[in-house]
């Protein structure tokens, strides 16, 4: 085998390694679901057993001091709600951005207690976050392909 065919196979062989360990383009987590012992229902929802619903799942620390996300009830509050249906792609972003969102907007009250937390962080790309008693209730993008969104508004 001559030397330039040794090296373009050993080209197409790392290439090769390389797609394989990519991850997918699009990913969703799956921390929350798992550490809350919850099951994704496939319909944007999760069950999450009673007894863990209050459990802290990860804290972020804001302007207004450390904020819990508990796991919550998986159909409308907390880090399980959060991760299934407004697909976070991992909580790294996802707590970035709530974060940010927290720290560079003013909250409003809402006609529920809680305090609603906006900020454009590009065209089309509006987060939402309402934060309550208990700490985060939920966090959102605006719009369609959520995955990217929060990518976006982590880096922006």
């Amino acid at each position: 085998m001559t030397t330039i065919a040794r090296l373009t196979l050993s080209a197409l062989a790392t290439i090769a390694l390389l797609l394989a360990a990519s991850p997918p383009a699009v990913a969703k987590a799956t921390d929350a679901v798992d550490a809350c012992g919850a099951t994704d229902r496939g319909d944007l929802t999760a069950t999450v057993p009673p007894e863990v619903q209050s459990k802290i799942f990860m804290t972020v620390t804001t302007s207004h001091g450390p904020l819990p996300v508990r796991c919550g009830n998986g159909v409308t509050t907390g880090a399980v709600h959060i991760e299934v249906k407004h697909r976070v792609p991992n909580w790294g972003d996802a707590l970035s951005c709530i974060k940010k969102v927290i720290d560079r907007t003013p909250g409003q009250p809402n006609k529920n207690g809680k305090t609603n937390y906006a900020l454009a962080v590009a065209p089309g790309n509006v987060f939402t976050v309402v934060r309550g008693d208990i700490g985060i209730i939920t966090a959102y993008p605006s719009g369609g392909d959520l995955e990217n969104k929060w990518r976006q508004c982590s880096v922006s």
